[in-house]
């Protein structure tokens, strides 16, 4: 993944481009390449569900939507795991 994604985790705009950068570096990878960036969307959590579910009904995207909303489910479980 292209480092300029990482950076400033900071404030809001900052995430909010990340997680732009995120999004359209998946949406135009190539499938077998696009798996790599489930785990750094899923870690933006719940401010990233609206765009990946937009992907659900995309023929090229929806599976990797389906598996990006799963770890979104998945992180969030444990953080809330954590807390208790």
């Amino acid at each position: 993944m292209d480092r300029m994604i990482d950076e400033g985790a900071g404030d809001t705009a900052t995430k909010s481009d990340r997680l732009a950068a995120l999004l359209e570096a998946a949406r135009s990878a190539g499938p077998m390449d696009r798996i790599a960036y489930r785990d750094a969307l899923a870690a933006e959590g719940l401010a990233a569900v609206p765009a990946i579910t937009e992907w659900l009904l995309d023929p090229r995207l929806g599976a990797f939507a389906v598996r990006v909303l799963s770890r979104i489910g998945s992180v969030t479980r444990d953080r809330m795991g954590s807390r208790a």
